[in-house]
């Protein structure tokens, strides 16, 4: 994905996200009137959304009220990480052959992260259900299993001086062939390698702010915005062509959409 591209869709997220927990001020009047008359909510569900600063992430959060001031419960979340060094690239061979799918040069493995552990929210002032919007610390802190796929090339293969189109993952005796341009047609189905997933273990931390206009209503719409951090026991090969880390550090902006009962 170009630069300019991933600008685009995090700049889109923003308006949409903006939008979708601002339109929730409309209802906050009458909903208000519903905590007012003695309704207390005690478990709240939802669903997150959002993007960080190496690709995007899904989520879901299930959380008991312990207060006005307080929440804390268990999530789960699934997340893509690309390396920020990648870069597409569009195959001139490719093109000669009929086949017209960029690739990413140099890349060995698709990275994936795996989280579940614990959550908690702290809502900075009890003022804020007059108002309708409140402002809220949020932690998460738990496992990360970083799941890895391999990433398949196909390439031109010269056997018996006849050229065959063959798909590729990295091995250290193809090192050669794999990172050789005039070899390359393209990048192989998102599919491919799915049943050759490997795993490594690792921790997960994340900080960050919540708006919450609807914070004492049924409905949860809300934006967060913060930092995450992995750490894994040992470095994630997703390059072959540079230097590979263990520890990863994005900021993210998510939207959260669920309910209270």
């Amino acid at each position: 994905m170009s630069k300019f591209r991933y600008t685009y869709l995090i700049q889109s997220f923003i308006l949409v996200a903006t939008s979708v927990v601002l339109s929730s001020k409309v209802h906050s009047q009458v909903e208000i009137q519903t905590v007012r008359k003695g309704v207390i909510f005690k478990k709240e569900y939802a669903a997150e959304f959002g993007m960080h600063t190496n690709g995007y992430l899904l989520s879901y959060t299930q959380s008991r009220i312990r207060n006005y001031y307080s929440t804390n419960g268990m999530f789960a979340t699934f997340s893509y990480v690309r390396d920020p060094r990648e870069s597409k690239n569009e195959s001139q061979v490719g093109s000669n052959h009929g086949e017209f799918r960029n690739y990413t040069y140099g890349k060995q493995n698709s990275f994936f992260a795996l989280r579940t552990g614990l959550f908690g929210l702290r809502y900075f002032s009890e003022k804020a259900r007059d108002r309708g919007v409140a402002v809220a610390l949020v932690w998460r802190y738990g496992m990360s299993a970083g799941i890895l796929k391999p990433y398949y090339l196909k390439i031109l293969d010269n056997h018996d001086g006849e050229n065959l189109q063959v798909l590729v993952r990295y091995e250290e005796d193809n090192k050669d062939e794999f990172l050789d341009p005039d070899h390359i047609l393209g990048k192989g189905s998102f599919f491919k390698g799915i049943t050759e997933l490997s795993i490594i273990p690792g921790a997960y931390g994340q900080l960050g702010l919540r708006i919450d206009p609807g914070a004492y209503e049924k409905y949860v719409r809300s934006l967060e915005i913060g930092i995450q951090s992995d750490l894994y026991i040992k470095k994630v090969p997703i390059l072959v062509t540079e230097k590979n880390k263990s520890f990863f550090l994005n900021f993210y902006l998510s939207l959260q959409l669920g309910k209270r009962r």
